[in-house]
């Protein structure tokens, strides 16, 4: 006997009676129909109307226990909330057209949306640049497209927050060049792996990767940085004092030539606190430090992540402090609540479902309990700080391969020394450091049998061009030398000659002047040849004070 069929009136009243039969449902197979369209506009209506059926009820307090109880543990709740949260922020019409205008764009959104981790990392990370969302997809979507580590783990938190840094197109220093966000990603995940980073790099979130890949020198400003820092300062780069090397900066008017500029040319030609703030900011970004630009009445510092949680550098404290309008004392509340990250994660769906309810009392609920999450947090906390990396001890100094005629002196053996320290140089020996300001010299056992004519090289650093190095014999000075500027990195003078008389001992002076580390001295016996004719010695400039009037620590070694 065959089964009666249902009225179609009967039908329709069932339909209407039981919506829950035939409710819409989040799910796979519907967000990947909705890439496939490009219509997110539905998903979002669908989205919303089925959030307001599984929000909680009742007062901030029931709500905020709700959340931190598990509440979004439910991983449809919780991916279906972060799906809303994305289009709201990309705007439904233009994730479409992101979908539509690329197969691989619809590749990676189907992987990313259907993911709440990566949802989740990108939404609560922060605000990409000018709040471009789907800048920011797109950038995304390169870098995981040309490293599939950025898929995953720490990679994925870089990639991210490389992302947001660079989600519109983002000039290097001085206009030289446009950055591109891929091989920003790609450099610090080279550098990382070399172990040319602070250890605490390895740890940050997305917010603080934004701000270490959002530095505005070059890829090769970067490199060179770490470089630089390393020969003249390794003492800086061990201890992870990197903002240090500001004081090597010279509190000046800037002097810094024709273009294009790089942050060398600032070391260089030195300026006042604005320069100053930004090397600050350059050189620990350089080195995986974030930093939060900072402004002051009439003067610039530096924000960064320090060795006892954010601080401020080269200036005034945080309540002194501003940047891209909010106030010092904000940013640490900020600070202070990302600590608290599992908190933090609570805060943040609670306000963004409070964004999908059509009830006002639900709403305020929700975003009443997302407060007293913040303020009473009770999950684990994390404070980030600066620590030092372990580096190898250096490798004992190279053996030098005698050469005829020339006499080899490797800089830290004077016998006597006056202001010349010696330091364990980054990659093998040492050298003699000679600071900023202040006369040094030092003395070394040579062997000149007769009256003759020497060829003198010096291996040396230093990123300016205005230094230069005296030779005495006793109390006769036999002439100077101009040292040159090899911006930071090890490189040598040019060979001059000089009338040397019979003597056992050379003495070879810094004058009061910038920063110059030295690595060996060479001695070529050229016989009794005239040495070459040099110009009559610059004169001396009395010491510039480098201090800041602005900054209340400014001075060496800070």
């Amino acid at each position: 006997m065959k089964p009666k069929l249902l009225h179609p009136l009967l039908a329709s009243i069932l339909w209407f009676a039981c919506p829950s039969l035939f409710a819409w449902e989040p799910g796979t197979g519907e967000m990947e129909k909705t890439i496939k369209s490009g219509d997110f506009s539905g998903y979002f209506s669908e989205a919303t109307k089925w959030l307001n059926t599984k929000a909680p009820t009742g007062d901030a307090e029931k709500i905020a226990e709700a959340a931190q109880g598990g509440l979004f543990k439910d991983a449809a709740l919780a991916t279906a909330l972060d799906q809303r949260q994305l289009i709201a922020k990309c705007g439904a019409d233009k994730l479409g057209a992101f979908a539509k205008a690329d197969a691989g764009n619809q590749a990676f959104l189907a992987w990313m949306m259907k993911s709440a981790e990566v949802m989740d990392l990108l939404l609560e990370g922060g605000e990409p640049r000018d709040k471009d969302y789907i800048g920011a997809l797109g950038v995304l979507k390169n870098i995981t497209d040309a490293d599939p580590d950025a898929r995953k783990a720490m990679h994925l938190r870089m990639a991210l927050g490389t992302a947001l840094a660079h989600a519109k197109p983002t000039k290097a220093f001085q206009g030289n060049e446009t950055i591109d966000p891929v091989k920003r990603y790609l450099h610090f995940k080279t550098a990382q792996k070399n172990g040319e980073l602070t250890p605490v790099f390895d740890q940050l979130r997305v917010w603080e990767y934004a701000k270490v890949l959002n530095c505005d020198g070059s890829d090769a400003d970067i490199e060179w940085a770490r470089a630089m820092l390393k020969t003249m300062r390794p003492e800086l780069v061990r201890e992870a004092r990197y903002i240090a090397m500001v004081s090597e900066v010279q509190y000046t008017t800037s002097n810094w030539g024709p273009m294009p500029h790089t942050f060398a040319t600032v070391l260089n030609g030195g300026g006042k606190c604005g320069p100053r703030a930004w090397f600050g900011r350059f050189i620990n970004q350089a080195f995986g430090v974030p930093v939060w630009g900072v402004k002051q009445p009439g003067h610039a510092a530096v924000g960064f992540l320090g060795n006892e949680g954010w601080k401020v550098k080269l200036g005034r404290g945080w309540d002194h402090s501003t940047w891209d309008g909010m106030r010092g004392t904000q940013f640490l509340e900020i600070v202070k609540a990302r600590d608290h990250m599992q908190d933090f994660s609570q805060a943040e769906h609670l306000r963004w479902l409070a964004d999908a309810m059509t009830a006002k009392e639900q709403a305020a609920a929700l975003k009443g309990a997302a407060e007293i999450v913040t303020k009473n947090p009770k999950g684990p906390k994390t404070s980030l700080k600066l620590t030092a990396p372990k580096y190898p001890t250096p490798q004992a100094e190279k053996p030098w391969t005698p050469v005829q005629g020339v006499q080899h002196l490797v800089a830290v053996d004077f016998t006597k020394g006056t202001n010349a320290q010696r330091r364990e140089s980054f990659d093998f020996g040492k050298q003699a450091y000679f600071q900023k300001n202040s006369e040094g010299s030092v003395e070394y056992k040579v062997n000149i049998p007769k009256d003759e004519t020497y060829g003198i090289t010096l291996g040396h650093a230093t990123a300016n061009g205005s230094c230069r190095v005296r030779i005495y014999v006793g109390d006769q000075k036999i002439g100077w030398m101009h040292l040159k500027n090899t911006k930071g990195l090890w490189g040598q003078t040019n060979e001059v000659d000089f009338a040397l008389p019979k003597t056992d001992t050379l003495r070879f002076v810094f004058p009061s002047q910038r920063a110059v580390v030295v690595k060996w001295i060479e001695l070529k016996a050229k016989g009794a040849a005239a040495p070459t004719k040099t110009e009559a010695e610059p004169e001396s400039k009395p010491a510039v004070k480098e201090a800041d009037p602005n900054n209340p620590d400014d001075k060496d070694d800070q």
